[in-house]
């Protein structure tokens, strides 16, 4: 699929949803949004408030939540609404008959046990409001980033970055009730985004926040089985993978509070990016989250990555790691080699 192709397919059907070229018109002082939402900052209001707004996007009958800051509105690659089938369509005591009810999230303002929550009974889709929403000033010559989170999606495509948002770290968990699933599998197949990764040269990365190392191993063992499925999944659709993270010796821990907070850096500036995944370097992966209680020299480090050769230009590694520093010295080997 040709950049021009891929333009193509993500265009709105519908002018309601049409993207532009132009992200730094002057802001509304009393958008709402934008208090909310301040990374968002030089994006045109009118394009935002078609994905995210404090007024719902629900065009059915509804319940109120008064714990909702924000909503959060899903397309297809044409632009047009994403739907689910109503699961209360059958029942006797209920207000609404429709087959089909219009689907988005909810970012709550108490988000202790849970930030954001969707209507019952639906089912996880990926976040391509910002491929709608900039589709014409999108670099699609970019890898594709997939990205945890549909702020952190939308304001990478506003700075011309091609990103897809899930729901969360476990948008990669396999589905319960079959155990042979994945949510992406299941979905980016049915929403043609399986085509789309399929046909675009550049690759997919893969971005974590900055902590994904840290903490107890049980969820250090959530980033790690998402990096591991990642590669299982669309390996078949696309060659060129690799996985990255934020930086931890920079502001902000994802890659929106990284915008924010460190103005004019680049993307390229504000990520750790890793090699390309396969089957075989996924061991240096699973070491980056689990480092062996044994101490390793950096010779070791670069040996066991079959470049050995390449130690002696790197006398920046001539120390000891511990899994404190590991993730600087991996970084320095791939960047500086």
């Amino acid at each position: 699929m040709t950049e021009s192709s891929i333009t193509k397919k993500v265009a709105p059907e519908s002018s309601e949803l049409s993207g532009t070229n132009n992200i730094q018109k002057e802001q509304s002082k009393d958008s709402e949004i934008l208090k909310i939402i301040p990374e968002f900052q030089g994006i045109d209001t009118k394009i935002t408030e078609k994905f995210f707004s404090t007024e719902t996007f629900l065009k059915e009958s509804q319940h109120p939540n008064s714990n909702v800051l924000f909503y959060i509105n899903y397309t297809d690659l044409n632009g047009t609404r994403l739907t689910y089938p109503n699961p209360d369509k059958d029942r006797l005591i209920t207000d609404n008959k429709r087959d089909n009810l219009f689907y988005h999230r909810e970012r709550l303002f108490n988000g202790n046990d849970r930030k954001y929550t969707q209507p019952k009974g639906s089912p996880r889709f990926p976040f391509m409001g910002g491929l709608i929403a900039f589709k014409d000033s999108i670099n699609w010559s970019k890898p594709i980033i997939i990205v945890e989170g549909e702020k952190k999606a939308f304001l990478l495509c506003s700075k011309n970055i091609p990103a897809i948002g899930i729901p969360g770290i476990n948008g990669f968990y396999r589905n319960s009730n079959n155990p042979g699933k994945h949510f992406l599998n299941e979905t980016f197949s049915d929403l043609g985004i399986d085509q789309l990764i399929k046909d675009h040269k550049s690759g997919l990365i893969l971005l974590h926040d900055a902590d994904a190392l840290e903490g107890e191993n049980d969820r250090k063992k959530l980033f790690y089985s998402s990096v591991k499925v990642f590669l299982e999944l669309l390996k078949p659709l696309n060659h060129c993978l690799s996985y990255c993270m934020v930086k931890p010796n920079i502001e902000g821990k994802g890659i929106d509070d990284a915008y924010l907070l460190n103005s004019g850096m680049e993307f390229e500036e504000l990520i750790n990016e890793y090699p390309l995944l396969n089957p075989e370097n996924l061991k240096e992966i699973h070491r980056l989250f689990f480092p062996s209680k044994k101490p390793m020299k950096p010779f070791e480090i670069a040996e066991s990555l079959g470049d050995s050769d390449k130690y002696v230009s790197c006398q920046e590694l001539l120390y000891e790691y511990n899994s404190a520093n590991l993730h600087n010295v991996l970084s320095l080997y791939y960047h500086q080699c």
